[in-house]
Parts: structure tokens; sequence; C-alpha cells
């Protein structure tokens, strides 16, 4: 089992939250960098009392294996894939700051991901959800109908985002590109009655930024 340098070696919650400090300051999404905490916490507690910087290849394979839920479901190849990418950041960050000698998953083989086909809902289907939905799921349903916004984008909008002047939504999406999308006039007429904040983040959950997962729960939710 490697050991990490002793003379840095910190805890692994404040591990992940210095970690999650440098994704920051490096210009990774916000949501993209609570996702890959939440999964970093996950191991972390998988491990019980042994240090994550402790951690073998066969910990991560074994954590990988054991799925989720309590029926232990199988993690899909785009989960897997995810997640180790996830644990291989975090040790790729600790061996450059000094705090371990050793990424338990660097000789990890990835799972092959397969691009997947887009699966739009039906006209009908998104006519009866416009006409059940309540402002703010039928805000959402027409960003991603009309504006092809993904939850990620969705979760991230801020008011300076929506350049009502222009009727563009300004999007920062994967790996960091950014682009402008036209404001279809069904999304400008929802604009216009919405409750709009006048800066800071369109969408809260308790008081914070809602996250991607927030949003994808609740629209798969509502149109089941």
């Amino acid at each position: 089992m490697a050991l990490a340098v002793a003379e840095t070696r910190p805890d692994d919650l404040a591990l992940i939250a210095a970690w999650a400090t440098a994704q920051r300051r490096a210009g990774i999404l916000p949501n993209s960098i609570t996702r890959q905490s939440s999964d970093a916490r996950s191991f972390s507690r998988w491990m019980g009392q042994t240090s994550m910087l402790d951690a073998t290849r066969a910990d991560v394979e074994q954590w990988m294996d054991a799925g989720r839920g309590r029926k232990s479901q199988a993690l899909a190849a785009r989960t897997r894939y995810a997640r180790i990418s996830t644990l291989h950041s975090v040790y790729t960050w600790a061996l450059m700051e000094g705090i371990t000698t050793h990424d338990p998953t660097a000789s990890i083989r990835r799972p092959k991901v397969r691009p997947g086909l887009p699966r739009p809902i039906g006209t009908s289907d998104l006519v009866r959800c416009l006409d059940l939905a309540d402002e703010r799921m039928a805000l959402w349903c027409t960003l991603a109908a009309f504006a092809g916004l993904r939850c990620m984008e969705i979760a991230g909008l801020h008011r300076d985002d929506l350049l009502d002047d222009r009727e563009m939504i300004r999007l920062l999406g994967k790996g960091e590109k950014e682009r402008l999308v036209p404001m279809h006039s069904a999304l400008v007429d929802l604009l216009e009655r919405y409750p709009l904040p006048r800066r800071g983040p369109l969408f809260l959950h308790n008081g914070q930024q809602i996250t991607a997962a927030r949003v994808s729960k609740e629209i798969a939710t509502f149109c089941a």
C-alpha cells in the first residue's frame, strides 16, 4: 500500500476541499466541481477509516464494482469513466502539490464510452408539459427545447447571461467554450413574465445556486 508524504498529509475532506479550490482557480465550471467533489467524497466514505491517500488500485476498482443503491446496481460505463476521471484529477493534483507520491488510478483502464443518440421529447408531450408546468418548470423545458440548453447550462445561468437587448443567451459549456444562443419568441415571452433576479443565479434551491443534478431530477420527475 502506497504512503503519502507525511509532512503535508491532510484528511480526506480537507484534501477534497483544497483540490476543489484549485479547480475553481483553473476556471472549471462550478457545477462540474460540485459533481466531482460529490464523487470524491463518496469514495472517501467507502474507504472508511483508511485515507484516500492510502488507496490502492484494487480499492478504486472495488468501489466502482460495488455499484450503488440497495441492490448494488452496476454503474454505467459513462458513470464509471466520470468517477475514475474525477479521482485521477484529485490524485494528479495531489502529486503536483507534493501531498502524495502515488496515483492508484494511473494504471486503471478507462471504460469505453459510446456516444449516445439524442432522445428528444415528442411534440405532443412537450405541448402537454408546457401546459401543465409551473413558471419555473416551463422556463426550464423551454430553455431545453427551444434553446438546446443542457441541465448543467440551465443550472449555471446568471442574470447577466441574458442579453435582453439582443435577445441572446450567453452560455459557457463543456471545455469552457462560450457561445451565444438566440432566444426563441416562446422563451422571450416566458422571461418577460418570470420573476428574474436583478443579479446572480437565475435559479436557486435552498438559497443556493441550483445544481445540474437537481434540475435533471426535477425535470425527469415532472415529465414522468
